[in-house]
């Protein structure tokens, strides 16, 4: 603090004067910040809003999505069937019929392989798989047994 032996010594009144001048100034300063940050916030909401050709054209937008989208959804109100049953009934007699091949041809080469691999020692399986090109149904994320289930309850065994 500076040294204050040289300043006048204010009276009770003019105290109360400067105290009380302070406190209006404060006030108003209080004030001036409030509606400050007022202003910043209304100038904020005005930045973060669209603009006229921008809602025009987001609104352009999804009026044509409307439009697409209930193109598509006709055909579905109608009740119109896509797929006839007998397409249906061939596709999944198909499915079967493939994947009944695969089952049988999958346990031939489990069969084949593991009488190859009583041989092979020394090397991991994965290895002997690359070097002669064989592609397992783990390596190309292929899974039998939920194909087997698009095929249902109905899967016939030919």
């Amino acid at each position: 603090m500076p040294p204050q032996a040289g300043l006048a010594v204010l009276s009770k009144e003019e105290m109360a004067e400067k105290r009380a001048a302070t406190k209006a100034a404060q006030d108003a300063l209080r004030e001036e910040r409030d509606a400050v940050k007022a202003a910043e916030a209304e100038l904020t909401s005005w930045r973060t809003s669209l603009t006229a050709e921008q809602m025009q054209a987001e609104a352009a937008a999804l009026t044509s999505k409307l439009a697409d989208l209930q193109r598509r959804l006709e055909p579905l109100k109608t009740g119109a069937v896509l797929v006839s049953a007998a397409d249906k009934a061939a596709a999944e007699k198909a499915l079967a019929t493939n994947l009944e091949h695969w089952r049988k041809r999958r346990s031939i080469f489990k069969n084949i392989w593991s009488t190859m691999s009583e041989s092979i020692e020394g090397r991991k399986e994965a290895e002997v798989f690359e070097e002669m090109g064989v592609d397992t149904d783990e390596a190309v994320g292929a899974d039998l047994k939920g194909l087997e289930g698009l095929a249902g309850a109905k899967r016939r065994r030919f």
